[in-house]
């Protein structure tokens, strides 16, 4: 027997026939995918950045914490576009409190599996543990969000066998990213770095929406005879969207510069790399010069 907060969370003897329906607009559920693949993107980046600089301590825990900030900004961002895209029959508006909260979760999640992913010797059992802290991450952040949905006369709750899912999914799909992280970070020389990245920012974006729309899957809603949520004092979806758009512009923005600065990077590593050559061989040279000229006496 579940306790009553259980069987209210999960709906349990509620009767589904009256749920309401939803759809998507398929324009905003694209965008969330892409939003949630830049993010991963820009997360791959910061991981290379904070293996290579992981003995430098302070300079280590900057980009650690700018990393998992941005992914997590990245995956609050994808949710909120994906909810936006799910339209209701119904006026929604959400917690401000909730709704900011919500990205903690997130952030904390993500900053542990790159703290994971970026250790000089990795294992199984540590990738594993990457991989629970970041889907654990993405699922507490997207039910935190869903508890901020303010409503009227409208009961939520969650079909247990799909909540678990929706669960497994989001770790099992950020295992699966977590790994192709490795890859990207560790990866055979013949790919280049950015191809490499591409490559694995798609299983993080997939963990992300996949593990959302998983969860969006065993969300049901039906009408209630009782006012179950205050539709005073929420963010309206107008709003919503604004906050919105200002984070997926960052986390865009962060995108490219990490792009500039890898290039920049890039750029000074072949620079000295040249500059060693040309000393070399201006080394060789000269020794072979000296040599003729000992020869020659």
């Amino acid at each position: 027997m579940l306790p009553d907060f259980l069987s209210s969370y999960f709906g349990l003897g509620i009767d589904r026939a009256n749920e309401l329906k939803a759809s998507y607009d398929l324009l905003l559920v694209a965008g969330s995918i892409v939003i949630a693949c830049l993010a991963g993107y820009t997360f791959l980046g910061f991981t290379e950045r904070v293996r290579v600089l992981r003995s430098r301590g302070s300079t280590q825990f900057i980009w650690d914490a700018v990393g998992s900030t941005v992914m997590g900004l990245g995956v609050w961002a994808m949710h909120f576009v994906a909810m936006l895209a799910y339209e209701l029959p119904i006026s929604v508006t959400y917690d401000p409190l909730l709704t900011v909260v919500s990205v903690f979760p997130a952030i904390i999640g993500s900053a542990l599996a790159l703290i994971s992913v970026s250790a000089p010797k990795m294992s199984n059992l540590r990738l594993l543990w990457g991989g629970i802290c970041m889907g654990g991450g993405i699922g507490v952040m997207h039910y935190t969000g869903m508890a901020g949905m303010v409503h009227d006369h409208v009961h939520m709750g969650y079909d247990p066998l799909l909540w678990a899912l929706s669960v497994l999914v989001a770790v099992v799909l950020a295992l699966i990213a977590l790994s192709s992280t490795v890859w990207t970070v560790r990866g055979p020389d013949t790919a280049t770095p950015m191809t490499r990245r591409l490559a694995g920012s798609v299983p993080l974006g997939l963990a992300v929406s996949g593990m959302h729309y998983t969860a969006m899957s065993s969300t049901f809603m039906v009408p209630a005879g009782e006012t179950s949520h205050h539709m005073h004092g929420g963010i309206g979806s107008d709003y919503l969207a604004g906050i919105v758009i200002v984070i997926a512009i960052v986390v865009i923005a962060l995108s490219i510069g990490g792009l500039l600065i890898e290039r920049r990077l890039r750029f000074e590593i072949d620079r000295g790399l040249h500059a060693d050559r040309r000393l070399r061989f201006q080394e060789e040279r000269m020794s072979l010069i000296l040599d003729h000229v000992a020869d020659a006496h």
